[in-house]
């Protein structure tokens, strides 16, 4: 979490720094810090998962039902470094979606 917080708190400086010039850099680094401990407080110790966008995670999952022939489940759930209930889910959710479309 040490190095997700460092990221975090150097995406908000730069960010900060932009958006705020008028401001004191002393002010911008207490606003900095104060958002950052905030962060902490909030999810330490939590697990977090991050999609890498919605289109992302749309497009891998049309690749994995392409992709699915009713015997390769292991095979995409290792390729794509997902566990086999996930790549279930995934493609009862587009099977589902599907089926909704045709009526």
């Amino acid at each position: 979490m040490a190095n997700f917080l460092t990221d975090v708190r150097e995406i908000l400086a730069r960010e900060i720094k932009l958006i705020t010039s008028d401001v004191d850099a002393a002010t911008q680094e207490k606003l900095i810090d104060k958002i950052v401990f905030s962060i902490h407080d909030k999810y330490a110790g939590a697990s977090i998962y991050l999609t890498k966008s919605i289109e992302a995670v749309d497009t891998r999952n049309m690749r994995i039902c392409k992709k699915f022939n009713g015997r390769n489940l292991r095979e995409i759930a290792r390729e794509y470094d997902l566990c086999d209930q996930q790549i279930r889910t995934i493609i009862k959710k587009k099977r589902k979606a599907t089926q909704l479309n045709l009526f």
